[in-house]
């Protein structure tokens, strides 16, 4: 009996009240005290905040004056920042370690990987495992594995050698036991594979609308999630008879904005979620004006090396003649994707963030940020892009994957995934690159910390 009364004191010593929130007193954790809470939920943006974090998980979040912070926490001075949830990127194509820490350099904390590595189909896999067992720092990790692609396709260490569509049941069977999230199709995926898929998957389709199929036969497939929003622009206007080349043939084009009313109205009664990846776009801009200045770029020496080799071989489609046509394609279509996307917003489309980040020009991490501007310079306010890479892929990663938490928001039982900034992103974007630190998973890193472990790379 003196025994159980000796365990309840205990016990009852181990937490203590503050205002309607009892918080735990134990010796791990960590307290951002007094700052501006962007929470991106519906309790909005609260000033003069304290939020605390146990373990991997933000314990609460209340008035500083009011809310105590339990002995041996950490305290972090907010006062005068701005405390939001973790930058999230739903397309990256990052090829090594190296490319982790420069996520959590520019505030991101989650990725979709949108191919599989280049050499074992698995890597990524353990990857994923080092970071959620807390081997490794870098961002959370979800996966589409190798794409489905054409069959005979030669890019086999990032899509599957499929001989047949009657091999597809065992090639999925294989790619969903292994534990990836997501089915991802792609430009060459042909159609009796596609429709293979759609019948016999169980987890979630996303990717590219295949070219030898219509958009609004994907748009009713069930495929939770598009890439790309220019590939509707390409899906509209690209004329098969054309014979002088893909590229040619688009700097052809003259987009027909009429068509985006009806175009907004099917993707939106289709439930799909849609990466804008604008980012990609204007990077096709300054590539094609200096590519020898991303080669010397800073961020450069950051790269995995398999990227800095990819990135240095020449690429044709950045000289002479196939140069001019493929930039005039892109200055035609930029004016369309970005009302399509504004529109898609003002619909209620789920946009999701998504940059590309890993081609040739978009760096990992500082990629997300070029999207965010991307998507203001569209039409969207600063906090309806901010949702786009928080609380949005938030909200879809809960949905289409069973084993994911609930990300994205400032609240009470959601993951730790935090990003601290010297000025409010609300006023300009391009605050979200005034970075103090990165927390992932409840673990807090400096800007310091984060620039010497690059350093020492």
């Amino acid at each position: 009996m003196i025994r159980n009364l000796i365990w309840l004191v205990i016990l009852l010593s181990l937490f203590v009240l503050t205002g309607d929130t009892a918080v735990a007193q134990v010796s791990s954790g960590t307290a951002f005290v007094g700052g501006t809470v962007i929470t991106m939920s519906d309790a909005g943006v609260l000033k003069n905040h304290t939020v605390i974090v146990r373990g991997d998980t933000i314990l609460a979040v209340g008035p500083s004056a009011s809310l105590n912070i339990p002995s041996g926490y950490d305290r972090i001075d907010a006062a005068g920042k701005f405390l939001m949830p973790g930058l999230m990127d739903v397309h990256v194509h990052l090829s090594g370690r190296a490319n982790l820490t420069s996520n959590l350099r520019y505030g991101v904390t989650s990725v979709l990987q949108m191919s599989g590595q280049r050499g074992q189909i698995t890597d990524f896999l353990s990857l994923r495992d080092e970071i959620e067992h807390g081997d490794i720092s870098g961002p959370r990790l979800f996966l589409t594995g190798p794409m489905f692609e054409r069959m005979g396709l030669r890019r086999q260490t990032t899509a599957y050698a499929i001989q047949d569509a009657q091999s597809i049941p065992d090639v999925l069977r294989d790619h969903i036991a292994a534990g990836y999230d997501f089915i991802k199709v792609h430009n060459f995926t042909p159609p009796d594979v596609y429709r293979t898929l759609v019948k016999a998957s169980s987890i979630p389709i996303v990717g590219h609308i295949p070219i030898r199929m219509t958009a609004d036969e994907v748009l009713s497939s069930g495929q939770v999630m598009m890439a790309h929003s220019q590939l509707f622009y390409y899906n509209l206007f690209y004329d098969p008879s054309c014979s002088d080349g893909f590229w040619q043939c688009m700097a052809k084009v003259r987009a027909d904005m009429s068509v985006l009313d009806d175009l907004v109205e099917r993707i939106a009664k289709s439930g799909v979620s849609v990466t804008a990846n604008l980012s990609y776009l204007a990077s096709e801009q300054s590539n094609d004006d200096d590519w020898d200045a991303v080669l010397a770029d800073p961020e450069f020496e950051y790269l995995d090396p398999s990227l800095q080799a990819r990135w240095r071989v020449d690429n044709p489609l950045r000289r002479g003649a196939l140069r001019k046509v493929r930039r005039k394609d892109t200055d035609n279509q930029i004016e369309f994707d970005r009302e399509l996307v504004a529109r898609l917003n003002a619909r209620g489309v789920p946009i999701l963030a998504g940059t590309d980040a890993g081609v040739e020009g978009l760096f990992p991490g500082r990629a997300i940020h070029l999207e965010l501007r991307e998507l203001v310079v569209a039409g969207l306010a600063p906090y309806e892009a901010l949702k786009s890479a928080t609380s949005t892929p938030g909200w879809f990663f809960r949905k289409y994957v069973p084993r994911s938490r609930n990300m994205g928001r400032i609240e009470k039982g959601f993951v730790a995934d935090l990003i601290l900034l010297d000025a409010n992103p609300l006023v300009d974007i391009n605050n979200t690159l005034r970075l103090r630190g990165t927390m992932a998973r409840g673990v807090w890193h400096s800007l310091d910390a984060l620039n010497r472990a690059r350093e020492s790379m």
